[in-house]
Order: C-alpha cells, then sequence, then structure tokens
C-alpha cells in the first residue's frame, strides 16, 4: 500500500530530525512509527500474536532490573507461599484444638 502524506515545513523538519536520531531515513522512521502504533493482528486461531519489544526498551528495563535486582529480600512468590504455609498451620492448629 502507498499512501500520500502532506507534512507542513514543521513538521517535516521535526520528522527528517527525529528520523536522523534514530538512524533511518523519513520514510523507514514513519513506517515504523505507524507500525508501533498498529494493534496486533489475531493469527488464524484467534490469539493476538506476541508483540515485538523495542530492543533499546527492553535492554533498559534488564539494566533496571538488574540494578535493583540486589534490594528484593525475597520474591513475592515465596513470600505468598510462606503466608499461606502458616494459613495452613493455623487452620490445622484451630481444628485439632490447640491455641497459636
Amino acid at each position: 500500500m502507498t499512501l500520500t502524506i502532506d507534512f507542513t515545513p514543521t513538521e517535516q523538519e521535526r520528522v527528517a530530525a527525529a528520523a536522523r536520531q534514530k538512524g533511518l531515513d523519513p520514510a523507514a522512521f514513519i513506517k515504523k512509527l505507524i507500525a508501533e502504533s498498529l494493534p496486533p493482528v489475531p493469527n488464524a486461531t484467534g490469539d493476538a500474536p506476541r508483540t515485538i519489544r523495542d530492543p533499546e526498551l527492553a535492554a533498559r528495563v534488564q539494566a533496571v532490573r538488574g540494578k535493583y535486582a540486589h534490594t528484593a529480600k525475597e520474591s513475592g512468590s515465596e513470600e505468598l507461599h510462606r503466608e499461606r504455609q502458616r494459613d495452613k498451620e493455623k487452620e490445622e492448629a484451630q481444628a485439632s484444638g490447640i491455641q497459636l
């Protein structure tokens, strides 16, 4: 599909500058912007396909996760498991008549 878009001179300058920052020509930059903003098309099974993530964003997220990983004392699932175990022990103790 071929589209023609009329940009003002100011918009043209903005597009060109943004494309240069990304190392793309203006047409490729606009195509990328449009592709990223479109909703995913369901596949033959009706499921939405996995979205392709921006590699730069994924790298930044991984860096932040790694930077703060040491601050977590334990994972949320481990804490939830211990809480459920304590609740189970309390219920068993109450059922057998033992007060905790």
